[in-house]
């Protein structure tokens, strides 16, 4: 009997062998290819995740290289400015401080490390900063390009070994009204301050993303930004061009689009290739094919270990079968029962394993089996729950507009009817508790006899996959939008709405520190469940969360917690509370809160990062917003310049005709018959008078003009400070007292040490104008004026009770154009070039002036100039 059975079994064991290794072979086949097939979606989709990056970088690069070149335009072809490089070029340097002023507010968040003005042959006639001023012999042949095209050239990203960093210059030519270039204007650019961190910021967190700007020198790859993997300075790193195996060679030798390559840390990469328009540089986006398609592995990896483990343990079976074939028939049914059950249970262990839900369906949709990972997903404590019930009805029931979804339109009713593989990318599967999460699935045919059985579905939840999806996108439009200027509160609509994809923005309230009082000002968004309370304590509770400078997130007892520590009555009613400060650099521009009166998890950890990100991008618009305002001060300013001139040029005309005219006037008098001895006297004195006011008017003219050409001669000796004293007492005491005035002449320096080395002249004529001046605006009180000691200079200082100057006035009192007083009608004689003369003299003798004011009250001058005892300098002679 054995013998006939081993004869009956054998053929039909050695059919079944065959069998199963075709069977084997075709699984392994159809899961390379769908590995394959699988791989490529994969790596499609996260090309284009890439792409859109690329673009937005090169968006930012073509926008930050258009502000550049308008700003450039703006500051050396626009008036005022062009007629400041004009005067400079001159040899005129009162209008630097203004023009040096303007170009320090394009220069305040580090756009700009220096701006010069240079001749043909690349000498800097004037500079924002004089330190470290340098033009090398590369950067002097762009300038003469400049001359001769008169066009605006462009250095690009270079090493300057003077500064010792990299750098990037725009030369602008500066043409006569002819269209002849006589100057050039040089922006020098510090990338590492502005350009590369927005380079290589990345939307999202990831720990091998990286943005590399490179172009081509010769025959080596440069590459421009710091790198995230190599400890090196900006254009520290250069390849050659013969290793075309680097995804950066390949770049800079006219690849585009997507590549798989090795990069320059020897990592393999995904990467997007993007060329900038306008310039030779190129972008790289890239990301490890390591991280990207780890999640993608890692499946692959279950699904193999399922079908592998599956193929072994049916050879296993089968061979166990084989070897015991020639035992009694009921012992081997009984053996191989109890192998099925071994097998059932070991395949159940590896499903209740994986980390994606798995469950089967009959041929009529009936749930066979279930996985834990699916159970837990769905909400679900046994298996027990969904045995023998339509799947489709209780996860797959209702599309999420909340219509009906029929199980004839089911996808996984494809699988059953039409023996076809589904894969649905994004839908939705229900819980038992009502609510539903996004899911992705793949549903395939169950086959026996050439008859569809059943399916098999494995899904997983996508909720952080469209959570990483939607964070992309509400950055990609933020950012986008910001590049535009738009006023605050739109941004923040806009803001508002895309937070909306990721978490609770129902109610965003936003405060900006005002630029004028400094305090907190709420700016009201339209939209929101509740605005922002009338109540100063919500205010201030804002305030002191921002002044811990960073991020908090409160739940509603630590809210009311914190405002009790503070000694706040402000009631809460919300669940939970979000506050990001607004910040610029170090600087704190506001604060962004964000409440939900719902749930009092409605915010995290991640949630505040991300809203940080969204922070930053306020702060970038609002710093905009701010560069705009200054440039509009300043066109203020220089239109108030020249009206102050127009003023001072009316002023002098006035001081030169009404003398001249007195002088032509008493002249046809005197040519009269009749004159008696009295009236002619009259007549020369009121003439010689008018001749002393031209006199010192022409005078004044003159000591100008030598100051502001440089030629103002100082003569250096000995000089006795207590002569030069007691003469302005007596000199001036009769004209102040006679004036109703008292004349007080105040501390002095002792006799013993009154005799120093200095410019005698210079000394008298200070003092002489300054008291001149004072008596012309002190109608009522006195006049003092007196000298003393601090460390080693000698001060000298005329006070008065006079009508003061205005503040607006106070810093400018001392230019040519300027005057306390600038009205045509104002009721005081004099050129106004006094002050001017003062403080060319003062400067002359290595001395600085200092002035205080209010006006109504009076005003002090003080002088300080070095203090050299007479003794030392003939010792030294």
């Amino acid at each position: 009997m054995d013998s006939n059975n081993k004869y009956s079994y054998g053929p039909r064991y050695t059919l079944l062998l065959y069998l199963f290794l075709f069977s084997a072979v075709v699984v392994l086949i159809t899961g390379y290819t769908v590995f394959s097939h699988q791989l490529s979606k994969v790596k499609i989709d996260k090309h284009r995740e890439l792409s859109s990056i690329t673009s937005l970088k090169v968006s930012q690069l073509e926008q930050w290289r258009t502000e550049r070149l308008s700003e450039v335009n703006f500051f050396t072809a626009t008036y005022p400015f062009s007629s400041y490089i004009k005067s400079i070029m001159e040899g005129d340097t009162s209008v630097s401080g203004v023009y040096r002023k303007s170009l320090k507010a394009i220069m305040s968040n580090g756009r700009y490390s220096n701006i010069f003005i240079a001749d043909r042959n690349g000498f800097p006639c004037f500079s924002v900063y004089s330190k470290g001023l340098y033009m090398d012999s590369v950067s002097k042949g762009y300038l003469a390009r400049v001359f001769t095209s008169k066009q605006i050239m462009s250095r690009d990203f270079f090493y300057c070994e003077t500064h010792g960093k990299v750098h990037s210059q725009i030369i602008a030519p500066v043409m006569d009204t002819h269209g002849n270039v006589y100057a050039a204007v040089v922006f020098l650019n510090d990338p590492t301050q502005h350009i590369f961190p927005l380079i290589e910021s990345w939307p999202v967190w990831s720990r091998s993303a990286e943005v590399v700007v490179a172009r081509r020198e010769g025959e080596r790859v440069k590459l421009l930004n710091n790198l995230r993997f190599e400890d090196n300075t900006s254009m520290g790193v250069s390849l050659s061009l013969t290793d075309s195996s680097l995804i950066e060679t390949s770049a800079v030798l006219s690849k585009r689009g997507f590549a798989e390559m090795v990069d320059y840390s020897g990592q393999r990469v995904l990467g997007d290739i993007s060329e900038v328009p306008g310039t030779d540089w190129v972008v790289i986006v890239k990301v490890s094919v390591n991280e990207l398609l780890s999640d993608f592995y890692k499946r692959s990896a279950l699904v193999a270990i399922v079908i592998v483990l599956t193929l072994l343990l049916i050879a296993f079976t089968f061979s166990r079968f084989s070897l015991s074939r020639q035992r009694k028939f009921y012992k081997e049914l009984a053996k191989n029962r109890n192998q099925l059950e071994n097998s059932e249970e070991r395949l159940r262990m590896l499903l209740d394993s994986t980390a994606e839900g798995i469950f089967g369906v009959d041929s009529k949709g009936i749930c066979t089996f279930c996985n834990n990972a699916a159970l837990k997903m769905l909400g679900y404590s046994m298996e027990e729950q969904v045995l023998g019930l339509s799947f489709h009805d209780l996860i797959h029931h209702t599309d999420i507009d909340g219509n009906g979804h029929p199980w004839y339109r089911c996808q996984i009713n494809k699988t059953l009817t039409k023996k076809i593989e589904v894969h649905v990318t994004d839908d939705i599967f229900y819980r038992r508790d009502g609510s539903y999460f996004p899911a992705e699935y793949w549903s395939y045919p169950v086959h026996k006899e050439h008859t569809v059985k059943g399916a098999v579905i494995t899904f997983m939840d996508i909720t952080q996959k469209k959570y990483d999806q939607n964070v992309q996108q509400m950055l990609y439009e933020i950012a986008r939008q910001s590049m535009t200027y738009i006023k605050i509160e739109e941004l923040l609509q806009l803001v508002k709405l895309e937070l909306g994809r990721v978490m609770d923005s129902s109610n965003l309230y936003v405060a900006l520190i005002s630029q004028t009082t400094g305090r907190l000002e709420p700016v009201q968004i339209s939209g929101n469940e509740m605005v922002w309370p009338e109540n100063q304590e919500q205010l201030e509770m804002a305030r002191l969360i921002l002044e811990k400078g960073r991020s908090m997130v409160l739940n509603e007892k630590e809210m009311d917690d914190f405002a009790m520590q503070n000694g706040l009555e402000t009631k809460n009613s919300a669940k939970a509370c979000l506050c990001v400060p607004i910040k610029d650099s170090d600087k704190s521009r506001g604060i962004l809160i964000l409440k939900s009166y719902k749930s009092p998890d409605a915010y995290d950890l991640q949630k505040s990062r991300l809203a940080e990100m969204v922070a930053r991008e306020l702060s970038l618009i609002l710093q905009k917003e701010a560069t705009m305002n200054e440039m509009k001060t300043a066109k203020e300013r220089a239109e108030e310049s020249d009206r102050l001139k127009s003023a001072f040029l009316s002023n002098l005309s006035h001081e030169i005709r009404t003398p001249m005219n007195g002088i032509l006037g008493f002249m046809e008098l005197l040519s009269e018959p009749g004159l008696d001895e009295g009236q002619r006297e009259e007549y020369l004195a009121l003439m010689e008078k008018s001749g002393k006011r031209l006199l010192d008017t022409i005078n004044a003219i003159v000591e100008v003009s030598k100051i502001e050409a440089g030629q103002l001669q100082v003569n250096l000796n000995i000089v006795d400070c207590s002569e030069i004293m007691d003469f302005h007492y007596n000199f001036f005491e009769r004209q102040i007292v006679g004036k109703g005035l008292e004349f007080i002449k105040g501390k002095s320096i002792p006799k013993e040490n009154s005799i120093i080395y200095s410019d005698q002249f210079k000394l008298e004529a200070i003092l002489t104008n300054l008291i001149n001046n004072a008596m012309k605006f002190t109608n009522e009180g006195f006049i003092e004026f007196g000298n003393y000691m601090e460390e080693d200079q000698l001060c000298f200082y005329v006070k008065d009770t006079g009508i003061g100057i205005p503040k607006d006035k106070m810093d400018s009192v001392f230019n040519r154009f300027v005057q306390a007083d600038s009205h045509f009608s104002r009721p005081y004689e004099g050129s106004g070039l006094g002050l001017s003369i003062v403080k060319g003299y003062v400067e002359s003798i290595n001395g600085k002036i200092f002035l205080e004011s209010e006006e109504g009250k009076g005003t002090l001058f003080t002088f300080k100039i070095p203090y050299i005892p007479g003794k030392i300098a003939e010792d030294t002679d």
